[in-house]
């Protein structure tokens, strides 16, 4: 019996490991977004409750809860990392607790699959080649006038609408559809 705990323990590790590299791999590595850069997004974007919000590889859900939290919108999150849905989901649980307006929705899914026509805003801090894949479905899928925000990296095909740089910090592009 004790080898076959084991070897379940094994296997549930591997997924795990095997999923967060995956993620990796086709949207980008988690990397924690910090407070500031959460709350000068959330600023740029003018956020209201009547948004509905999405961020693409979400990873512990931090700019969906603050944005429940601090402008009452809808939040949809997507992750395909096990450990980090799971972290994310979490505290969006805490976040729709404490939260009387908004609500956090975590989907464990590819968003590359996902429609992403229903947000008035989109999230992404994903790797340049990514970002390109998402540009193609982006002019497909979005509505006009969908509010685009990436940190680090440009989203080819498009124009910013306004790009944020702080000395020393990340730099976001706004884009709109």
């Amino acid at each position: 019996m004790n080898n076959w705990l084991i070897l379940i323990f094994f296997i549930v590790i591997l997924l795990i490991f095997m999923t967060a590299a995956w993620a990796g791999i086709i949207a980008a590595p988690w990397l924690p977004t910090r407070k500031k850069d959460i709350d000068r997004a959330l600023r740029l974007i003018h956020l209201e409750p009547s948004d509905i919000i999405t961020d693409l590889g979400c990873g512990d859900a931090r700019i969906l809860t603050e944005a429940v939290k601090k402008y009452h919108a809808q939040a949809v999150g997507y992750e395909i990392s096990i450990l980090n849905f799971i972290w994310s989901w979490f505290n969006s649980v805490l976040a729709n607790l404490k939260s009387k307006e908004g609500k956090t929705t975590i989907r464990l899914r590819n968003f590359f699959k996902e429609d992403l026509s229903q947000y008035s805003v989109i999230f992404s801090y994903l790797t340049p080649n990514a970002m390109k894949k998402l540009s193609e479905k982006y002019k497909k899928e979005l509505k006009k006038g969908t509010r685009i925000v990436s940190f680090a990296f440009q989203l080819p095909g498009f124009k910013p609408v306004e790009v944020f740089q702080e000395h020393r910090r990340v730099t976001i592009y706004l884009y709109k559809a």
